[in-house]
């Protein structure tokens, strides 16, 4: 269970990666601060930042073998997909600009 939360933090960072490229962002920083800049130029929401800066928090923790909630895996097998589609969506929208 902690894997497949490891692994949605994962595709969640490379499409970050994805849109930090399209907006020409310093991709030298840490993540925290790429979802500032992600945020500060429009391509993020309040909403989307905090729910993502929580999942790749509780990603980093499962990767590091600390127990997870069970309800954040629930939570992130159920909303995950979701999370990603909306990034791919920001991806294809990002990309036509």
């Amino acid at each position: 269970s902690n894997l497949a939360l490891v692994s949605l933090r994962i595709y969640i960072e490379k499409r970050l990666q994805k849109l930090i490229d399209i907006y020409n962002l310093e991709s030298k920083s840490d993540k925290p601060l790429l979802l500032y800049h992600l945020k500060k130029n429009d391509v993020l929401n309040d909403s989307e930042l905090d729910g993502l800066r929580n999942i790749i928090i509780a990603g980093n923790r499962a990767a590091q073998g600390v127990s997870v909630d069970r309800r954040a895996l629930e939570w992130a097998k159920d909303v995950g997909p979701k999370i990603l589609g909306i990034l791919d969506s920001k991806i294809e929208q990002s990309s036509k600009r």
